[in-house]
């Protein structure tokens, strides 16, 4: 297992928000240096992850949404919210205790398989949104006290519907996400002794309260995604962390968000080797029919193709061809996201392919996400670029 916990740059860690996507999305920190207590034995996870599924579908009808939705937030509703507006819209149901609201916008979704532009699954966004306290100009990070105010609505959410998989999986994603805004960003090695506490005990904590969901009886794909980001947190061996992805894109083989949490783990300032990354990518592109798997193949390798990353650029390798017509099929089929446009625009100037700046960049214009570059210097060096003969 490599983790250069010690001398990679480390990952920016990523608070739950909007599209992390996936970052983490996704939650990004570097390896760690201290061992994680196992209060619930990895045989007993593997166990639920095994079971977790068989049998049942959870791509039921959605139920009827209830008279009191939409609830309007600046003119939006939940039915036409653009991507930024969707965590607001969210977590003001949440905080005005509309929890049967709540459990129909998520039903609706997994039944629908949404998406939001550009491909991302609107389920994912609704647990992550639920997950962490919105951020203020004033407030950017959470609080203490906010985080204690949104773990209360969650529990009053459960004591609600003591039934629901979706309110438990909810408070579980809480559990993590503090678990992740305790560790911080630092580097392993400059993580105080408390804040190692405070991230193991949330942790163990997620793992409880996601083992009691499993055993309810709806389904829902985020719970795999809940697994894979705790197998990182705790750096599952190979062969387990390979037996969960197995079995996640089983369950939903068109849930991308599986395969963008299976390369994070398989970064060598992670839990894999060199190459191993990029050869997972072209698995991908092997094991899945068009167009599913070029779309595929562009969530991958934008895992670590980023500007996100401290490494110089690169494509690792990847076929820029297929990593154009990824693009290509994702607007096709799900439009523009703002996001993923910011990800191919990195790569159009990674890769030195001009035309396709220029034209990337216009349909761009302002609209920059700081997790796809370094900084905002290096996107509008890229910008100026692509746009100047």
């Amino acid at each position: 297992m490599a983790h250069n916990s010690l001398y990679a740059r480390c990952l920016r860690f990523q608070a739950i928000s909007l599209f992390i996507s996936t970052a983490a999305l996704i939650f990004i920190s570097c390896g760690h240096s201290h061992a994680a207590p196992q209060e619930i034995p990895i045989s007993t996870l593997l166990d639920a992850i095994a079971k977790y599924g068989q049998g049942q579908s959870y791509a039921a009808t959605p139920p009827a949404v209830s008279s009191t939705l939409p609830l309007n937030f600046a003119g939006n509703s939940i039915d036409n919210a653009p991507e930024d507006f969707y965590p607001p819209l969210i977590n003001a149901l949440l905080t005005h205790e509309r929890f049967e609201d709540l459990e129909m916008i998520a039903a609706k979704a997994r039944a629908e398989k949404s998406r939001h532009s550009g491909g991302i699954w609107v389920i994912k966004d609704f647990y992550e949104a639920v997950a962490t306290p919105l951020a203020t100009p004033l407030a950017p990070s959470p609080s203490a006290q906010a985080w204690d105010a949104q773990t209360a609505l969650i529990n009053k959410w459960v004591a609600a519907f003591p039934r629901s998989a979706t309110a438990r999986i909810s408070l579980a994603n809480l559990f993590a996400s503090r678990a992740w805004d305790a560790r911080g960003h630092d580097y392993a090695d400059s993580v105080d002794d408390k804040s190692w506490e405070t991230f193991y005990d949330y942790m163990n904590r997620a793992k409880s309260v996601a083992l009691d969901a499993a055993a309810l009886k709806d389904r829902d794909p985020y719970w795999f995604d809940l697994m894979m980001q705790i197998s990182l947190a705790e750096g599952w061996d190979s062969a387990a962390e390979k037996t969960l992805f197995e079995l996640a894109s089983a369950f939903e083989p068109s849930y991308y968000h599986y395969y963008r949490a299976q390369a994070l783990y398989l970064l060598p300032r992670w839990h894999g080797e060199e190459g191993e990354m990029e050869a997972f990518a072209e698995q991908t592109l092997k094991r899945l029919s068009e167009p599913t798997a070029s779309m595929m193949y562009f969530d991958i390798v934008t895992t670590y193709a980023c500007g996100c990353m401290d490494d110089a650029p690169t494509l690792h390798g990847a076929s820029w061809p297929k990593l154009k017509e990824g693009y290509e099929n994702l607007v096709r089929l799900y439009k523009v996201s703002s996001l993923k446009a910011n990800r191919y625009a990195y790569l159009t100037y990674v890769a030195n392919d001009k035309a396709a700046a220029s034209e990337a960049f216009k349909q761009l214009g302002d609209q920059y996400v700081r997790d796809s570059w370094k900084n905002r210097m290096q996107f509008e060096t890229a910008r100026a670029w692509a746009l100047n003969p």
